[in-house]
């Protein structure tokens, strides 16, 4: 069993997840901002249609989870997410060019300017 470790002093975690529908091209995604004693700060759910695949909903949901730190000023995050596969192309050097690969470099832009926001695979 897995159970939730808390982030380093100082720092908040932000579990991520995404669900896809791939024959009816629909994803639901999954948000949730936690302290370092685990109480939740923050949560979101994200529906959303006409998507491709599941790297597309999973690099969604990271997406979305980046802009809900920057829009309530999180400094400090430790983002963890179960797609190996996301996370190996936001944290290749090489640019994306596979059908994703927008989505992937937008969120490389945004943690480029946020040096201490983590991404790891859970």
């Amino acid at each position: 069993m897995v159970r939730w470790e808390a982030p380093k002093e100082g720092f908040v975690k932000v579990n991520w997840d995404a669900a896809f529908k791939a024959n009816q091209r629909k994803m639901g995604a999954g948000v949730v901002v936690r302290d370092e004693e685990g109480n939740v700060q923050v949560s979101l759910c994200l529906p959303k249609d006409c998507i491709q695949s599941v790297v597309i909903a999973e690099a969604t949901a990271l997406w979305r989870a980046l802009c809900l730190c920057a829009e309530v000023n999180i400094q400090k995050v430790v983002l963890e997410g179960d797609s190996l596969e996301v996370i190996k192309a936001v944290n290749d050097r090489e640019e994306c060019l596979e059908w994703h690969g927008q989505i992937i470099e937008d969120i490389k832009g945004i943690l480029c300017t946020h040096p201490n926001w983590i991404l790891k695979h859970i």
